[in-house]
Order: C-alpha cells, then structure tokens, then sequence
C-alpha cells in the first residue's frame, strides 16, 4: 500500500465490494458510456473518450447498496477509454470549483498495466478553463515538473483530482478506467483517512 499526496494505493475496501462495482459497471454503467460516447465532446481524433455523468439517476438500487457500504461515494461517475497510443494532456478535473471531485476512487476495468500510468505533476505557469470539458489544463507544458507517477493494475486508486495530472496508454490494448467520484466537500486527506480507518 502506498500513499502520497496524489494517490493512495489500494485502499482497503469491504469484502467482495471491488468485484460488485465492476460487475454493476458492465451491467449498468457500460451500455450508458457506450451510447454517450458516440455524442461526447469529449473525444479525441485517437478515439480517446471521457464520459461524465451522476449514477444516482439511473435510479438502480445496486448503486445504492454500494453506497450504503461506501457511503463516502457521491453520485459522480467517469469513464475514461484510452486506445493505444493515447493519452490525456495534463489537468486537474472539475474545474474552478474546488468542493467538486476533490478526490475519486478509480477502478481497472481493462487493459491497465504498467504501459498505462498516470503521471502528477507540479505547476508553475498559468493555467485555462476548458467549458467544453468541464477541466483545467496548463498554457505552457514546459512548466510541469513530473513529481510521481502510479500504476493501477488490480486494485482501485484513490487519487487526487485536484493535484496536476496526466495518463498515457503505451500498452496495445484499449485501456479502460472506472472512476466513482468522492463526496462534494470531501478533501482528497478526508478520504484517505477514511480508508485508513478501514484497515
């Protein structure tokens, strides 16, 4: 287990709840994504898409058992789907508004290996809103200063939206990432040590 200011590895979740959130993905999630993705604005020239939206209003009662047994969720869902050779430019999610997705606990869903990390950086230069995505990216890429990088092969991330980053799929599949958005107002330290508390 490793924990920093921009990941918590592999927290500890209750017993067969990471099987139950990837089984309610393919069964719930995917079939939403996939309709989504042919409208998102959210999409690259690779194929690359990213879609956003609030599990909450697929009413289903499987999200709501997660919940009750991860109450720190939100209704906050992303679907990230990187095809080889693609990748993010570096951001940090959500925009300006700092009490939104401070922080999100990220599933593998596919095709995550060491060929597809996610990188953190620092900066130093300004920074513009992209409404269209609903994120913050950088002016100038020359003033990121990679500080750590993670690989999610297995186990779900805890990861710090906040912070400066970037993902890059070097791998020959597709790679696919579940990422359930942490409680509005909930800082990146409140849930890593709400998953402390757990151990």
């Amino acid at each position: 287990m490793v924990n920093t200011d921009d990941y918590f590895y592999a927290p500890v979740l209750p017993a067969g709840l990471q099987q139950e959130i990837v089984q309610y993905y393919h069964t719930y999630i995917k079939p939403v994504h996939n309709m989504m993705s042919l409208v998102s604005k959210n999409k690259n020239a690779n194929g690359d898409v990213v879609t956003y939206f609030d599990v909450d209003k697929l009413n289903v009662d499987a999200y709501k058992s997660i919940k009750q047994k991860l109450p720190i969720l939100s209704g906050g869902c992303l679907i990230s789907d990187l095809n080889p050779g693609g990748s993010t430019l570096p951001h940090t999610d959500a925009g300006f508004d700092e009490s939104v997705r401070k922080s999100a606990l990220n599933f593998p869903i596919e095709g995550c290996t060491v060929d597809s990390p996610t990188v953190f950086y620092t900066n130093s230069g300004s920074t513009h809103y992209d409404e269209k995505t609903k994120t913050i990216f950088a002016n100038d890429s020359n003033l990121l200063v990679k500080v750590a990088e993670c690989y999610m092969i297995n186990d779900p991330v805890l990861l710090n939206t906040k912070q400066w980053h970037s993902i890059t799929n070097l791998g020959k599949t597709k790679r696919v990432v579940l990422s359930l958005s942490i409680k509005d107002g909930m800082s990146y330290y409140d849930a890593m040590e709400y998953f402390k508390w757990m151990e």
